[in-house]
């Protein structure tokens, strides 16, 4: 479906819940335009970021290094992860900012077909836990699997988030109540999550979620 079809779509479902549209916000890029990320590099972004998770929660920094050693896992991580991990006493602040990063796995989790749906208006939900390998577990299958979702649904999905978060944040600028009713961290990780995805040649640390 055409960019701009795709766009009609996401804005009558964001009207029926009472989202506010912004109608003068373009298009996004054709699908026939966009590199997705290979299943491969998905997995691998969602176990760094489970990794990450782990430590940003307070796992044992040996415990997760010795994970990532004994699974050949150094190369999975950006500049900014691999830096948090190897400090043996990261700051509350910096931690408190990776643990954000648990609304972006949620949304890989989707993209890669172990939930059947994000809600956008709630919280990631508490069985996220048990579906991503965290330090201590054998990452192998789970890296391995090359099931994940189609292009079509992921663009879809890329559309929304884009205008959903256009919404999220002008509502957070102007101190209004948030319409989805989540804070605006969360659409930004998952906007930040679907939109690596769609461009899998951008870096996690520099992924833009301008609307």
């Amino acid at each position: 479906m055409e960019a701009s079809k795709i766009k009609e779509k996401t804005e009558s479902l964001l009207i029926k819940d009472g989202v506010p549209v912004n109608k003068h916000l373009p298009v996004i890029e054709e699908i026939s335009d966009l590199s997705f990320a290979p299943v491969a590099n998905i997995r691998k972004r969602a176990v760094a970021l489970s990794y990450v998770l782990a430590r940003a929660f307070g796992a044992p920094n040996e415990m997760v290094l010795d994970s990532i050693k004994n699974n050949d896992l150094e190369n999975i991580f950006s500049s900014k992860e691999s830096e948090f991990i190897s400090q043996l006493n990261p700051s509350k602040e910096n931690k408190e900012q990776l643990q954000l990063g648990v609304e972006a796995l949620w949304e890989l989790a989707w993209v890669l077909g172990l939930i059947p749906k994000v809600n956008h208006s709630s919280l990631c939900g508490n069985n996220l836990v048990h579906l991503i390998p965290k330090p201590g577990e054998d990452p192998s299958e789970f890296l391995a699997s090359d099931q994940m979702r189609s292009h079509e649904s992921i663009y879809e999905e890329a559309d929304l988030l884009f205008r959903v978060h256009w919404a999220s944040r002008e509502a957070s600028l102007n101190g209004q109540p948030e319409p989805t009713g989540v804070p605006e961290y969360v659409i930004d990780q998952r906007h930040k999550a679907i939109n690596w995805v769609c461009n899998g040649e951008e870096q996690w640390d520099e992924v833009d979620t301008s609307t």
